[in-house]
């Protein structure tokens, strides 16, 4: 699903329910960028096993990574994995008969990755793999060796400065038995010309990368490609090798596409025309950018999807060139590439259906544009346009159009010509209003006008048929218009909307309704016919009450009502009972009813309540909570129940009043962080909290591996130590602001917390037993009575003993 966000201006406070909108922001960014062709296929994730300590480079983004210590470690593993395919990654070092032995015993692997450490892949490994009847892809890689500067002879025969470097060198026989092998990736610590060469016997072979890593040398390689005849795919990744494209793609008639990144533009113009069956063309380029606009590909006949980007900011060029002579092209992504027009040499591509060209710096589009008729996509991000071209309203096969952040004020008056329109993206523009052709946009399924000038929306649009994502937030509109029979998605939040149409209580398909930030003063009463809401965010408005029909939104996961003017909330509202993620903030509220224990599907709660007195005894029937954050200056104690909430995880209460934790809290089990805050006084600066001791049975909190006790008043530091010695997973323990003046008592050798902040106490003297901690790494004694030298934060635990000595000299 496509999402937004809705804004909350008023808190910096970080919600469940904002959890949830921003991950939705992530969405609708992803929507409304561009999909370059290098783009893989969804496919499922398979599970790496690798060395421990194996470089991480090539297993970035992955997640799903299985270390192993050993090739038996390695076999334990595999022969307890649910998952058959994987992939296997393999260090080769003196590798000895028994490691052979041991690989291959191993049930085979459908991807391999192998890190040479000798300076020649041995035949033994491509006999063992030979049997690996799924093996699909191998990556081969190489642990650089010792380099010194030398005299070397690029592709041109040209004498030069530059790195004299071992590269490794694959197996030269058995190749022709790897049956299976689709796909090799090599990078440059191989031997390239050598590794292709021997490469050419693999019958499957379909896909070649050769990845130059930044940072290692490169080596200058006119390899022919003569016998990779039935290869389809090449990538020719990073680094600044000197390449003959000339002789490269001569031996390639069959390759249908190419990646390639940093070329030498004038090689890459004599090899391209030999690529006669190219269909698609990716070219990146980071350095020397004004080469782009000489690249030729005029050549390319069938080429049917073209992507050409930049990393850098650069002066604008002119592209029409370069793209002279296709016409062909379906796809386009020109990205991050300042042009100085719009490349009219596009016109001739009469197939064209997808166009992408986001930061292009385009002051204008030519009323051409009206005559690429099979246009389907057109993204535009981030130009300054100010106007779209009446032009732009003849594509009638466009089904997405995204023009966002390009200073427009208004759009064509015959927009809603655009019939076949299923999204329309404005985001972050000037608009003031929207033509009332909109109206006849029947297909549109889509629209986002977020962070616009808008003061309402036009009647015409509550008629489409199909409209079911509407995102209007940080506009100024103060009137929403009814109908919208398929909404399913409403974001509204930050405008100035007074009341929602009551009408709206018969949108059967909603979802989503975040109407944050408005002045909105009540909903309606028929809000509980929402029978598909999952997310309502009320919060910022200046409602007084709740209607009783709230609670009939049984499929409602996620509830924010912050920010508002409610001092009771229904009984009904226990009814909904598939809450999963609770918001309640700001709010005049001083006893929440017992109804809510019925939320028993709940995992976050914020109630951050100034006026709350209480918690309801029924909040211990929250079975799956893990996560509660509770803020209250009038909370004196916590429910004694509280401690059957078996999976909590995060406890974090805020509050002057409040004594001290459930007896109970051992019963805990899952408890991984505590954090008691009693607040500091505003004119002195010290704690104001009433914690004086912890309950005793914390000791049986065994996974607790945080505690932070700050701003009480006169809190028993060492009882406290004394109390979790021993805790085996504790690594950090803060005591701040807690009027402790000594640490005495203390078997600190039992204490296994890395990092300990004793910050603003009245400590005086440091004992000589903290050094007995046996895993203490960082200590914060800023702010204390303590002299001079052990006054301030240590980053390492080394840095304290000098301190201490310098101390006590």
């Amino acid at each position: 699903m496509q999402g937004y966000r809705g804004g909350n201006r008023h808190s910096g406070l970080i919600t469940p329910l904002w959890r949830s909108k921003l991950y939705l922001i992530g969405l609708w960014l992803t929507c409304m960028a561009g999909t370059g062709m290098a783009q893989q296929k969804n496919q499922a994730e398979l599970p790496w096993y690798v060395p421990q300590r194996a470089s991480p480079s090539r297993y970035m983004g992955s997640s799903n990574v299985v270390e192993y210590s050993s090739m038996q470690d390695l076999a334990e593993k595999l022969a307890n994995r649910s998952d058959k395919p994987y992939y296997l990654s393999i260090r080769l070092d003196n590798s000895t008969a028994e490691y052979w032995q041991q690989l291959r015993s191993l049930p085979a692997a459908t991807g391999l990755a192998v890190e040479l450490a000798d300076s020649l892949m041995s035949d033994t490994l491509v006999q063992i793999i030979a049997n690996w009847s799924e093996l699909k892809r191998i990556d081969i890689t190489g642990l650089t060796s010792p380099r010194s500067f030398t005299v070397v002879t690029n592709a041109k025969g040209e004498k030069v400065f530059g790195l004299s470097v071992s590269t490794k060198r694959l197996a030269a026989t058995g190749w022709s038995k790897l049956r299976s092998v689709q796909e090799v990736l090599i990078t440059n610590e191989i031997n390239i010309s050598q590794a292709v060469s021997v490469l050419q016997e693999l019958p499957a072979l379909e896909s070649l990368t050769i990845q130059q890593f930044m940072g290692k040398p490169t080596q200058d390689v006119p390899v022919t490609f003569t016998g990779l005849r039935r290869l389809r795919k090449l990538t020719i990744a990073g680094g600044d090798a000197s390449w003959d494209y000339k002789k490269t793609f001569s031996g390639l008639p069959n390759l249908e596409e190419l990646i390639i990144s940093d070329p030498n533009i004038r090689e890459l113009n004599a090899g391209l025309p030999f690529l006669t069956k190219l269909n698609r063309l990716q070219v990146t380029v980071f350095g020397q950018l004004e080469m782009l606009s000489k690249l030729r590909l005029g050549s390319l006949t069938n080429l049917q999807t073209l992507y050409l980007m930049s990393t850098r900011t650069q002066s604008p060029i002119l592209l029409d060139s370069t793209l002279a002579g296709l016409t062909t092209l379906q796809r386009v992504s020109i990205d991050q590439i300042k042009l100085k027009e719009f490349p009219k040499s596009l016109f001739a591509n009469r197939g064209l259906t997808y166009l992408s060209m986001p930061d292009a710096d385009l002051g204008t589009l030519p009323n051409e544009i009206g005559q690429l008729a099979a246009l389907q996509e057109l993204i535009l991000d981030n130009n300054p346009l100010h106007r779209l071209p009446d032009a732009i309203c003849q594509l009638r096969q466009l089904r997405r159009l995204s023009v966002s952040r390009c200073e427009l004020d208004a759009l064509p008056a015959a927009i809603g010509q655009l019939t076949s329109l299923t999204s329309l993206v404005l985001t972050t523009n000037q608009l003031a209003g929207l033509p009332t052709s909109v109206g006849q946009l029947k297909q549109l399924r889509e629209l986002n006008v977020a962070m616009n000038q808008l003061s309402a929306l036009p009647d015409e649009l509550g008629t489409l048929p199909n409209l079911q994502i509407i995102a209007a937030f940080w506009n100024k509109i103060t009137r929403f218009p009814v109908g919208f029979p398929q909404l399913r998605d409403l974001y509204l939040s930050d405008n100035q909307l007074t009341e929602l149409p009551a009408r709206l209580g018969t949108s059967k398909r909603l979802r989503t309704l975040l109407i944050e930030n408005n002045l909105i003063t009540a909903l309606p009463d028929n809000i509980g016919q929402l029978d598909s809401l999952e997310t309502l965010g009320i919060g910022g408005n200046q409602l007084t009450r709740l209607p009783p029909s709230i609670g009939s939104l049984r499929r409602l996961t996620r509830l924010d009502l912050g920010m508002n003017r409610i001092r009771v909330l229904p009984e009904t509202i226990g009814g909904l009972t598939s809450l999963t993620s609770v918001s309640l903030k700001d709010l005049p509220i001083s006893q929440l009813p017992a109804s809510i224990g019925a939320w028993k599907q709940v995992k976050l709660a914020l109630f951050r309540l100034p006026l709350l007195e209480a918690l309801p005894e029924e909040i211990g029937q929250w079975q799956q909570l893990d996560n509660l954050t509770i803020e209250s200056d009038r909370l004196l104690v916590l429910p004694e129940r509280l401690t059957d909430c078996q999976k909590l995880t995060f406890l974090a209460v805020t509050g002057r009043r409040l004594i001290g934790l459930p007896e109970s809290v051992g019963k805990l089990a899952s408890l991984i962080n505590i954090t008691l805050d009693g607040r500091a006084d505003t004119l002195t600066g010290q704690g104001s909290g009433r914690i004086t001791v912890l309950p005793a049975t914390m000791a049986s909190c065994k996974k607790l591996t945080s505690l932070l006790i700050l701003n009480q008043q006169q809190f028993d530091g060492t009882e406290a130590m004394q109390l979790i010695e021993g805790l085996p997973g504790l690594k950090y323990l803060t005591f701040v602001n807690c009027g402790i003046t000594e640490l005495t008592g203390i078997a600190w050798k039992r204490l296994h917390a890395s990092t300990v902040n004793l910050s603003k106490n009245r400590i005086s003297q440091l004992p000589a037993a903290i050094f007995d901690m046996p895993s203490l790494e960082q200590i914060n004694l800023s702010e204390t009575n303590l002299p001079g030298p052990l006054n301030q934060f240590f980053f390492r635990r080394s840095e304290l003993v000098l301190a201490y000595r310098k101390a006590n000299e």
